[in-house]
């Protein structure tokens, strides 16, 4: 599991949307993630608790 990045819980539906705001597909986790670096608040539908909120 990357540490520098925040995961996502992305439904399959709206995994274009998080594309493009810049999620990535991590394809050993098999989850959608936020690059470190990217503004979190944009994924915020997403991310399941205040623990990945990470930068």
């Amino acid at each position: 599991m990357k540490t520098d990045v925040t995961y996502l819980n992305v439904p399959y539906n709206q995994k274009e949307a998080a594309k493009s705001l810049g999620a990535k597909w991590d394809p050993e986790e098999k989850k959608w993630f936020a690059p470190k670096g990217v503004t979190l608040e944009d994924f915020e539908q997403w991310i399941k608790d205040e623990d990945d909120l990470e930068n």
